[in-house]
């Protein structure tokens, strides 16, 4: 068939032109192509988008990048260009805000795969129940002296608001690590145990229009005390729940660095859990719980006993690893001796339902708590490990390619750090802060310039809009 007369017969179908110099069954056959095209066919060859259940207007992309706009449901033929043999990543770029929208399909059932030449589609739903709408992200940092800081911010809705934070330091005092807490609409609060000018701290406070809840507060475990508990106001789902914890301590024995490390989880839907193996010292926690009505999450709590360096987790349900990170906070055991390289622990999405679990050294016991989030609302997920270079070098730096790139205003990276040594004076080699220098790279920066080598699991989670 000669489709130099598409345009011709787009415009017979109005009564503009005449394309009678072709069959009637050729022109049949170039109207179902540019039918196909606008939403109506599927029959011939191509890439093809399934979108139901949409309200508005959506924009997908592929391979982050080729904005396809859909504003109604149908059966779509992607206008870009795609030959046989070419990978495709289709993604949803932006999406109504009052909806939350899933793609799945394609050879890996999630949207990506390579294209066959033949018939292919990508399937979009769309529905208006529970979208988690991203309203901004903001970050900063701050350094530790004094050992109190109040943070402005933009004022947020504390109710759909959530802060975390990651620190790098000179110093391998327990009483380094931070804590942080939104303690009022257009405040984050950061406090450590002792002031060190050297000791950086960068946050992420994300805030949600809606699809999210975060309960927040504080406990104190006394120097006698292995355990307590939080109350929720409201009750939460825990199927869409996970916990965000950070603890500080004013004590500065490094051979007891443990005794700061505790675990956090739902005990039900109404009560927080928080646990450690050693006491002897007080412990001050700032907790936060956040639901995600559009998510799911696993939880858990596992062991890596003496002795063992790596855990498989074998999870019941399988998840999608492109829109799935690992949330997690762990208590080392009582004979570590505050060795960072015993219970600085990093976790990994090993499979489609399992996760590892890996520490450098292996004496003592560390305990687990992790969440599996997996995010159904158009969010996009990349995760991977990375480690500094071996000694005799001095990395403080390891920069990450980010593929595709991410939009800077909607995502928020997440790292858990180890280091290669058996000493207790490791906490500035294997504490990572992650920062994006640009588009396409994650900077994980650690305040050490000693010949130590670290390994990095890392996460950045790309918000739906």
């Amino acid at each position: 068939m000669n489709f130099r007369c598409l345009h011709k017969v787009a415009l017979v179908s109005v009564g503009l032109i005449s394309c009678a110099q072709y069959s009637a069954q050729e022109s049949y056959l170039a109207l179902l192509f540019l039918n196909s095209d606008s939403g109506g066919g599927g029959n011939g060859p191509g890439m093809y988008a399934n979108v139901s259940g949409l309200s508005g207007t959506l924009v997908l992309q592929n391979g982050g990048a080729n904005d396809w706009t859909i504003t109604s449901d149908g059966t779509f033929l992607y206008p870009g260009s795609i030959a046989s043999s070419d990978a495709y990543a289709f993604t949803i770029y932006s999406r109504p805000s009052n909806q939350t929208c899933t793609i799945s399909g394609g050879d890996n059932g999630d949207g990506t795969g390579t294209y066959s030449g033949d018939t292919e589609t990508v399937t979009v739903s769309c529905s208006t129940n529970g979208a988690a709408v991203l309203s901004g992200i903001q970050t900063g940092t701050t350094t530790m002296n004094p050992a109190l800081r109040n943070i402005a911010v933009t004022a947020v809705n504390m109710s759909r608001s959530f802060v975390i934070c990651y620190f790098q330091t000179d110093s391998s005092d327990p009483s380094q690590v931070p804590t942080c807490q939104l303690t009022a609409t257009n405040q984050v609060q950061i406090q450590t145990g002792g002031a060190n000018a050297a000791n950086t701290v960068r946050y992420y406070l994300a805030e949600f229009s809606s699809g999210v809840s975060v309960q927040r507060g504080n406990l104190q475990l006394t120097a006698g005390n292995l355990s307590g508990t939080a109350t929720l106001g409201t009750p939460v789902n825990t199927a869409r729940s996970f916990i965000w914890v950070t603890s500080r301590t004013t004590d500065n024995t490094r051979t007891a660095d443990e005794r700061r490390t505790v675990t956090a989880r739902f005990s039900n839907s109404s009560t927080i859990q928080f646990d450690r193996n050693e006491s002897g010292t007080v412990v001050d926690i700032e907790w936060q719980a956040i639901e995600i009505s559009s998510g799911t999450v696993q939880s858990g709590i596992s062991s890596m006993a003496n002795g063992q360096a790596s855990l498989v987790v074998t999870l019941p349900t399988q998840f999608n690893t492109s829109r799935t990170a690992l949330i997690m906070n762990y208590r080392g055991g009582t004979t570590v001796n505050g060795i960072e390289g015993d219970f600085y622990v990093q976790g990994a999405l090993s499979g489609t339902n399992t996760l590892t679990f890996t520490r450098i050294a292996s004496n003592g016991t560390v305990d687990i708590a992790w969440f599996v989030v997996e995010l159904t609302d158009g969010a996009s997920v990349q995760s991977g490990t990375a480690t500094t270079l071996p000694a005799p070098n001095s990395e403080t730096n390891i920069d990450v390619t980010l593929s595709p790139a991410v939009d800077l205003t909607r995502t928020i990276p997440f790292v858990y750090g180890t280091v290669f040594n058996d000493s207790d004076s490791d906490q500035d080699s294997g504490s990572f802060t992650p920062s994006f220098t640009s588009t396409t790279n994650l900077r994980l920066s650690r305040g050490s310039n000693q010949d130590r080598r670290a390994d990095a699991a890392w996460y950045t989670i790309q918000l739906a809009p």
